[in-house]
């Protein structure tokens, strides 16, 4: 009877160890599975939110008929008024102090900036620019005098366009101590709803 109980307990004491180490493998697996999750939600969450204030703050810029040159924000056409809207619509994002936008104006080098005739519509135009403002020291546009519009932008004599770049700098959640970041990058071109280049004025 007592060696039928020692197996028994040996048995027990085998078994509860296979349950301990199961826990042990499993535990820290399942825990870094849902972090993973939670990191991809965080990181596409992001990613929409950049993306969708890239394309409010561009069709705004595009129903205005002016930006006034100064970070006042007295005036929805001032430029801090501008950067205020980008911070609220990247909110819960901390765009101002991660990131930045830079926004740009762009017109036909041969057209002076003028809406396009009937007969130069279908002519191609040859995109000039013609300012460029950024809310941050720490961005830099990725425009360049050979590539201001996407390849596949239709830029006709006499179009201009607005082009608007968001830059955000991700830092992941499970790194949160180490120094990895990521980069998220937007940028979006509209024409301006009034067929000119949108000019940048000096406040009064």
């Amino acid at each position: 009877m007592s060696a039928i109980r020692s197996s028994a307990w040996r048995s027990r004491r085998k078994s509860g160890g296979f349950v301990s180490l199961e826990v042990v493998i499993i535990t820290p697996l399942l825990a870094l599975i849902l972090l993973g999750f939670a990191e991809l939600y965080m990181y596409m969450r992001a990613v929409s939110t950049v993306e969708h204030m890239a394309f409010v703050l561009a069709d705004s810029l595009g129903q205005r008929n002016q930006v006034y040159d100064t970070n006042a924000t007295t005036d929805p056409d001032d430029l801090g008024s501008i950067w205020n809207a980008a911070w609220l619509l990247s909110s819960p994002l901390a765009l101002q102090t991660n990131g930045g936008v830079i926004i740009s104006s762009i017109c036909d080098t041969n057209s002076s900036c003028t809406p396009p005739s009937f007969t130069t519509a279908t002519a191609s135009g040859t995109p000039y620019l013609v300012w460029t403002r950024k809310s941050s020291t720490n961005i830099s546009t990725t425009l360049t005098a050979k590539a201001l519009l996407p390849s596949t932008w239709p830029f006709r004599a006499g179009d201009s366009a607005i082009v608007v770049e968001v830059f955000y700098s991700y830092k992941p959640l499970i790194w949160a101590m180490a120094p990895m970041t990521t980069m998220i990058y937007k940028r979006v071109v509209v024409y301006p709803r009034t067929g000119k280049s949108l000019p940048l004025k000096t406040a009064s």
